[in-house]
């Protein structure tokens, strides 16, 4: 098994994922990290994002393609916040933007998606790499995207030139 995405809270708990190097199906957990404990939280696929947001952190389950929201004073408590398990892309990391709306990176979709806090797509940031793995916003509303080129064939990166690099889209 290996960690694979995480986030401190405003309270100062962490709570992070693990996963298999080959995932199957749940093989994944989530964990909270408080007071020197590990206390088990949930079984996942491919635990990512991890967004706080107001009382409840959106956890992505990247293997299955749904999008979790776990009340954050009693993760037993779990509901459905998007489901994308028809979609040929999958929900990889993401941030709460400037303007209080939710950014995801969309593994191998090559945008970014903007929702509103009730999982209403708002827009797309369409990119030149196929594989945004991450974002963040900096100064002056910049938005900085990771990304993979992991898998991608020869036409693909030609097709997606900036797969493996920082992005920078203002």
């Amino acid at each position: 098994k290996r960690s694979n995405d995480g986030v401190m809270l405003k309270d100062s708990r962490i709570i992070y994922g693990i996963m298999d190097f080959t995932p199957e199906d749940l093989s994944g957990s989530i964990y909270l990290y408080h007071n020197n404990c590990h206390h088990f939280i949930d079984h996942i696929g491919i635990p990512n994002l991890f967004i706080e947001h107001e009382n409840r952190i959106l956890i992505s389950d990247s293997f299955n393609k749904i999008i979790y929201a776990y009340e954050i004073n009693n993760f037993n408590n779990k509901e459905v916040w998007l489901d994308l398990s028809s979609q040929s892309f999958t929900p990889d990391g993401g941030c709460i933007g400037p303007d209080g709306n939710i950014y995801i990176a969309m593994w191998g979709g090559g945008f970014i998606a903007k929702y509103k806090d009730n999982g209403r797509l708002l827009d797309k940031i369409e990119l030149k790499a196929k594989q945004p793995t991450n974002c963040v916003f900096g100064p002056k509303e910049t938005i900085y995207i990771t990304s993979a080129s992991e898998g991608l064939s020869h036409d693909e990166l030609e097709q997606f030139p900036d797969s493996g690099y920082l992005i920078e889209k203002k």
